[in-house]
This record gives C-alpha cells, sequence and structure tokens, in this order.
C-alpha cells in the first residue's frame, strides 16, 4: 500500500528524465498490476490517496486457481471482471460457468450491473442452494459464490434427531421420577393396608416399618402401637373373663345387680387323699384336665368361669332373655355331666358337682388399678357349694341337684331324689336330687 500526495507535473518530470514518457509508463504500470486507490478529502479537497496496488497475474490466475473451486460437491466460488459491454470469470470462462452454473451467473451479471450485493435460493434446483454475489466498491471485480443447503437439511435433521433424543429422554426421567415419586408415597401405604387387613384377620403380630423420613413414620409408629395394644389385650383374653372384657368396653361403670341364674360348683372326689399319693405334676395335670374340660364346654354353651380354687370350679350360666331359664338350666346340666364324662375318661377320677339356680348378686369386684372380675354371691351360690359337698360324701361322688334346677331341667336326665334335707349353714329344708343320664356316652 502506498500513500502519496498526488502531483501530476512531478511525476511526469522524473519519468522525463529517464527518457520513459508519462503514458508508456501509465500503460505498463496498469497493464501489469491492479490499483486500488480510496481518496481522503481534507475540507471537501481530496488531500490524500491511500492506493492498493495488486499483481494482475496474481488476481487473474494465481489466486482463482490456487483458492476458488467450481467442484458441485463443495462450495462454489469464481471471480469476476468487466464492465457493461465485457464480462469474463476466472477460474475457466463465462460461457462454462454459465452452463454449469445458470442460476449463479445470472445472479452475478445482475449484481454486476447494478453494483448491489444479492443473495438468492433457488429451492426449485436439486439440493435447494443458496446464491450469494458481492461486487468490488472500486474495481469491476465481483465475487460470487453458491453452496447446496444439503449439508443444512442434514444438520437441521440431526439437529431435530438430538432434540428428540433428549427429550425423549426428558419424558423417560420425568417418567422415572413419577414412578419413583409414586413408590415412595404407594408403598407405606400398601404396608399399612395390607398390615390393617391383617389386623381385621386379629393377626396382631403385625409390624410396620417405622424407618421414613416423612409423616409415614408417624403413622407407622402410631400403628405399631396400636397392634401392640390389640396384641396385649388379646393376650388378656386369657386371664380376664368374658363379662369384664364387656364391661371395659362399655362406656357406662357396671352396677351390681340381681340377676337369674343357674350355678355350677364342680370338684374333684377325695382330692386331699389325692394331694397325698400323687407327685405336683401328676396333681396339676388333673387340676388342668378338669378345668379345661369345665372352660371348653362351659364358653360353648354360654357359661362363664367364675373363679377357681383349688380344685374347685365355680360356673355361672345367667338367664338371659335370648335363652329360657330351663334352656339354662339344661345345659348347665350338659356341662356338669361333660366335665364327669371328661375326667372319668383321662384319670379314672369320680366328680362331685352340685347345680342350683335362683337369684343372685352380679357385679364386677376387684382394684381397678390391680386385677377386675365379675362374680356372683348369694344363697343360691351358697347351696350350689353344698350341694358339691354333698356329693362328694356320696360313694361315687356323682352330680347333685337342688329342687329348683331339677325343675327347669326336667328333660334333661333322670332326677333322683336323695335323702339330703338340710346341709351345712341353711336352716330351711332343702331337696336334693342326683342326676341320672339314661346315654352317658353321648355328652
Amino acid at each position: 500500500m502506498f500513500v502519496f500526495e498526488w502531483d501530476e507535473s512531478k511525476a511526469k518530470s522524473n519519468l522525463k528524465k529517464h527518457g520513459v514518457s508519462f503514458e508508456e509508463a501509465q500503460s505498463v504500470f496498469f497493464d501489469e498490476n491492479a490499483i486500488l486507490s480510496l481518496p481522503i478529502t481534507l475540507a471537501d479537497q481530496a488531500k490524500y490517496i491511500f492506493t492498493y496496488v495488486f499483481s494482475s497475474e496474481t488476481i487473474r490466475r494465481h489466486f482463482p486457481v490456487n483458492r476458488l473451486s467450481d467442484d458441485l460437491a463443495k462450495p462454489v466460488l469464481v471471480t469476476l471482471y468487466g464492465n457493461n459491454e465485457f464480462l469474463t470469470a476466472d477460474p475457466g470462462s463465462f460461457h462454462t460457468l454459465s452452463q454449469k452454473f445458470p442460476g449463479l451467473m445470472g445472479l452475478a451479471k445482475q449484481s454486476l450491473l447494478t453494483g448491489a450485493r444479492l443473495v438468492m435460493q433457488d429451492v426449485s434446483a436439486s439440493g435447494s442452494p443458496i446464491f450469494e454475489t458481492l461486487p468490488a466498491r472500486y474495481s469491476n471485480f465481483i465475487l460470487c459464490g453458491q453452496r447446496n443447503t444439503r449439508s443444512l437439511d442434514s444438520i437441521s435433521q440431526e439437529l431435530t434427531a438430538t432434540a428428540v433424543r433428549y427429550f425423549v429422554l426428558m419424558v423417560l426421567a420425568a417418567l422415572f421420577m413419577a414412578l419413583l415419586s409414586s413408590l415412595y408415597f404407594t408403598i407405606p401405604i400398601r404396608q399399612l393396608t395390607e398390615a390393617t387387613r391383617k389386623i381385621i384377620a386379629e393377626d396382631y403380630s403385625v409390624r410396620i416399618n417405622e424407618r421414613h423420613p416423612d409423616e409415614f413414620a408417624a403413622a407407622a409408629v402410631a400403628f405399631n402401637k396400636m397392634a401392640g395394644g390389640l396384641a396385649e389385650g388379646e393376650l388378656l383374653k386369657n386371664f380376664v373373663s368374658e363379662s369384664v372384657r364387656e364391661m371395659t368396653a362399655g362406656s357406662e361403670d357396671e352396677q351390681a345387680q340381681i340377676i337369674d341364674a343357674t350355678v355350677l360348683f364342680s370338684s374333684i372326689k377325695d382330692f386331699k387323699s389325692l394331694q397325698k399319693k400323687l407327685t405336683p405334676t401328676e396333681l396339676f395335670s388333673i387340676m388342668q384336665t378338669h378345668l379345661t374340660a369345665a372352660v371348653e364346654k362351659a364358653v360353648n354353651l354360654g357359661g362363664e368361669i367364675d373363679k377357681m380354687i383349688e380344685d374347685k370350679v365355680m360356673v355361672v350360666f345367667p338367664h338371659s332373655k335370648e335363652k329360657s331359664a330351663e334352656e339354662t338350666a339344661a345345659a348347665a346340666l350338659t356341662c356338669a355331666r361333660y366335665i364327669q364324662h371328661h375326667l372319668w375318661l383321662s384319670h379314672k377320677l369320680p366328680v362331685a358337682i352340685g347345680v342350683n339356680s335362683g337369684e343372685v348378686v352380679s357385679g364386677i369386684m376387684g382394684a381397678t388399678n390391680v386385677r377386675l372380675a365379675r362374680t356372683v354371691v348369694g344363697d343360691t351360690v351358697n347351696l350350689a357349694a353344698r350341694l358339691a359337698s354333698a356329693a362328694s360324701d356320696l360313694n361315687h361322688g356323682g352330680i347333685v341337684v337342688s329342687g329348683a334346677s331339677a325343675k327347669l331341667a326336667a328333660g334333661a336326665g333322670v332326677f333322683k331324689k336323695l335323702p339330703i334335707n338340710q346341709v351345712k349353714g341353711k336352716t330351711h329344708a332343702i331337696e336334693a336330687f342326683l342326676a341320672e343320664f339314661s346315654q352317658p356316652e353321648q355328652i
């Protein structure tokens, strides 16, 4: 690049000294070089000129051949130069390029004639190429090129495919997170539901995992506490009578009351002599058999074990609206016969049983913070105990029934009157009957 202050007279004088005319120098210089000059004005006058000198050979031959390409598989870039009447191209001829790239050459010609930068896309052509032309501002040269957008389409398709893949991954991740979230909530709920079903089925051993980092942990603790309480209550059934459980489940305090009932006292005949003959293990085995037989039959027939003292078991059969007094008395005799038969089959031991029916005082007794039990008291209970004692005085023991019970259970068996008018602790006369059964094997 040269920057000089132009003075045509000085230039001609200097050339003349070397024997060269100004016209000859100008012809040779412009034939071998291309000059681009940019005038710099100052106060609306051209003061300086920036001049770029290019070798014409480099521009016309070397640069297009080595820098440009007309390969259809690659972007095309050609250089055109000329004027309104003449137009040529490098590399190749304009005619050849017009045949190969008609759209590009047509746009280049328009750009050269108008001196404007033009851009066009031919969507109807193969590959939907983009054409662009850029004319020089201070020379007759023009750069023009085209590019097939097929690669752009492939890039667009690849970007679209990538976007689709990412979208699918995001959807799958969202579904996975939703699944984890649902499992986070549904698993403890399902465990709670299954545990509740087991509680309904009276399986109180079930427990829920309490290690959960939210409100489910508190729910699990509460559920396990409830299940533990139910298990304890189930265990207490073995030690507390059914009537006491019903009373504690009620909302009102149980009051003592007078009811009609049939009371059964059962004992093992000659138990004191057995204590001297048998070992503690054998003795307790007999007592356990006696109590088990009483409990099994009493529960099935509507009776309740009131108390047990040594070998004696007291069973109460309350008269209710659901079952008449006759049916209740007959049930008590059936229970007595079952105890008698069961103890004889297992240990060959006779029993002494007393049965009486009448009014008793029923209520809950015991310390509220220690033990509660429903019991009955009264003359009816005392007479049943005395009749059991009278039965133990018989040679083979048996079932001794009061007149009141024999009258109520007249069809339950055969009652043989005993020569007993009084018992210990009673001043008035009584009636006592020995109960006999026509079919003792059918209990």
